[in-house]
Protein backbone atom coordinates (compact mmCIF):
# COMPACT_ATOMS: atom_id res chain seq x y z
CA UNK A 1 0.00 0.00 0.00
CA UNK A 2 0.68 3.39 -0.48
CA UNK A 3 1.11 3.69 3.39
CA UNK A 4 3.30 0.98 3.67
CA UNK A 5 5.99 2.47 0.93
CA UNK A 6 5.94 5.75 3.33
CA UNK A 7 6.94 3.78 6.20
CA UNK A 8 9.76 2.02 4.40
CA UNK A 9 10.80 5.64 2.71
CA UNK A 10 11.15 7.19 6.20
CA UNK A 11 12.79 4.20 7.57
CA UNK A 12 15.66 3.48 4.98
CA UNK A 13 15.84 7.21 3.57
CA UNK A 14 16.68 10.63 4.78
CA UNK A 15 15.20 13.89 2.91
CA UNK A 16 17.79 16.39 1.38
CA UNK A 17 17.58 19.23 -0.39
CA UNK A 18 18.27 17.35 -3.43
CA UNK A 19 15.17 14.79 -2.35
CA UNK A 20 15.81 11.13 -0.37
CA UNK A 21 18.94 9.37 -0.19
CA UNK A 22 19.81 6.54 1.87
CA UNK A 23 20.25 6.70 5.13
CA UNK A 24 22.75 3.80 5.85
CA UNK A 25 26.44 3.47 5.81
CA UNK A 26 27.11 3.38 2.24
CA UNK A 27 30.45 1.48 2.94
CA UNK A 28 28.07 -1.42 3.37
CA UNK A 29 27.16 -1.83 -0.22
CA UNK A 30 31.03 -1.37 -0.84
CA UNK A 31 32.00 -4.28 1.06
CA UNK A 32 29.60 -6.36 -0.89
CA UNK A 33 30.33 -5.13 -3.91
CA UNK A 34 33.98 -7.16 -3.61
CA UNK A 35 32.17 -10.38 -3.43
CA UNK A 36 32.63 -12.95 -5.86
CA UNK A 37 29.55 -14.82 -5.65
CA UNK A 38 30.74 -17.02 -8.65
CA UNK A 39 32.57 -18.75 -6.02
CA UNK A 40 31.49 -20.52 -2.57
CA UNK A 41 30.54 -18.55 0.26
CA UNK A 42 32.53 -19.14 3.29
CA UNK A 43 31.20 -21.62 6.01
CA UNK A 44 30.86 -19.09 9.21
CA UNK A 45 29.18 -21.80 10.87
CA UNK A 46 32.11 -22.04 13.30
CA UNK A 47 31.88 -18.48 13.99
CA UNK A 48 28.29 -19.22 14.66
CA UNK A 49 28.98 -22.14 17.30
CA UNK A 50 31.58 -19.89 19.24
CA UNK A 51 28.37 -17.90 20.16
CA UNK A 52 26.42 -21.03 21.87
CA UNK A 53 26.80 -19.83 25.45
CA UNK A 54 25.69 -16.42 24.50
CA UNK A 55 22.22 -15.11 25.25
CA UNK A 56 21.01 -14.59 21.42
CA UNK A 57 17.71 -13.82 19.60
CA UNK A 58 17.28 -13.62 16.10
CA UNK A 59 14.58 -11.42 14.37
CA UNK A 60 13.78 -12.16 10.62
CA UNK A 61 11.75 -10.71 8.29
CA UNK A 62 9.42 -14.12 7.17
CA UNK A 63 9.52 -12.80 3.22
CA UNK A 64 13.69 -12.18 3.56
CA UNK A 65 15.55 -13.53 0.78
CA UNK A 66 18.66 -13.09 2.75
CA UNK A 67 18.20 -15.16 5.91
CA UNK A 68 16.08 -18.69 4.94
CA UNK A 69 13.54 -20.43 7.22
CA UNK A 70 16.13 -23.89 6.74
CA UNK A 71 19.22 -21.34 7.88
CA UNK A 72 17.32 -20.06 10.64
CA UNK A 73 16.25 -24.18 11.33
CA UNK A 74 19.90 -24.93 11.15
CA UNK A 75 20.87 -21.53 13.41
CA UNK A 76 17.94 -22.83 16.40
CA UNK A 77 19.64 -26.60 16.34
CA UNK A 78 23.05 -24.94 16.93
CA UNK A 79 21.95 -22.81 19.54
CA UNK A 80 19.55 -24.67 21.17
CA UNK A 81 19.21 -21.74 23.91
CA UNK A 82 18.61 -18.94 20.51
CA UNK A 83 15.35 -17.08 20.41
CA UNK A 84 13.64 -16.54 16.85
CA UNK A 85 11.05 -13.97 16.12
CA UNK A 86 9.95 -14.53 12.71
CA UNK A 87 8.15 -11.43 11.45
CA UNK A 88 5.34 -12.42 8.75
CA UNK A 89 4.88 -9.85 6.01
CA UNK A 90 8.13 -8.36 6.43
CA UNK A 91 11.56 -8.69 4.37
CA UNK A 92 14.93 -8.70 5.52
CA UNK A 93 15.04 -5.77 7.61
CA UNK A 94 12.07 -6.24 9.52
CA UNK A 95 10.02 -3.27 11.14
CA UNK A 96 10.77 -3.91 15.00
CA UNK A 97 7.50 -1.89 16.11
CA UNK A 98 5.71 -4.30 14.55
CA UNK A 99 2.84 -5.62 16.75
CA UNK A 100 4.35 -7.69 19.91
CA UNK A 101 7.68 -7.87 18.80
CA UNK A 102 8.93 -4.83 20.99
CA UNK A 103 7.87 -6.76 23.96
CA UNK A 104 9.02 -10.16 22.78
CA UNK A 105 12.64 -7.88 22.31
CA UNK A 106 12.14 -6.76 25.44
CA UNK A 107 11.29 -9.58 27.27
CA UNK A 108 14.41 -11.17 26.25
CA UNK A 109 16.60 -8.38 27.46
CA UNK A 110 15.43 -9.07 30.58
CA UNK A 111 16.30 -11.99 30.59
CA UNK A 112 19.45 -11.56 29.20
Amino acid sequence: TDTDWARMVGAICRETGAGFVPDFDPTLIDTLAGADLSKPLPDLWPQFDALAAVPMVTIRGGNSKLLSATTLDEMKSRHPGMEAITIEGQGHAPFLETGSVPQQIASFLDRA
